[in-house]
């Protein structure tokens, strides 16, 4: 997977906003809230999970899918070196972000 691929699967979810984050990172929004950050200099994107979600990812692959150190990591931010995860993950994954910091309304459509 490449950097583009990611943001494809990001931007498919309903209502979501790519805006700019920093000089090269790409942001993902729903609900005015950042759900996924893209940084392609590391080949890497960075979803905000759930600790259920975050712990059951990390299990998966730990040296490519791993909590940001610190404070962050705490929070559910999540690092995944995508181009050395397959599709699926990253999919899955970007769906449980989403879902994670949609709005209600969108929460109930994705998850029904």
């Amino acid at each position: 997977m490449h950097a583009g691929d990611v943001a494809t699967i990001a931007s498919s979810f309903p209502g979501v906003a790519e805006v700019p984050h920093r000089v090269s990172i790409r942001a993902f929004k729903t609900g005015g809230r950042i759900f996924a950050t893209i940084n392609p200099e590391y080949n890497r994107c960075c979803l905000r999970l759930s600790a259920v979600d975050q712990s059951v990812f990390s299990l998966i692959d730990p040296d490519r899918i791993h909590p940001v150190p610190k404070a962050w990591g705490r929070y559910g931010w999540t690092l995944f070196y995508y181009e050395q995860l397959g599709e699926e993950i990253i999919q899955d994954a970007l769906r449980c972000a989403f879902v994670n910091m949609a709005s209600e309304k969108w929460r109930l459509r994705m998850e029904g």
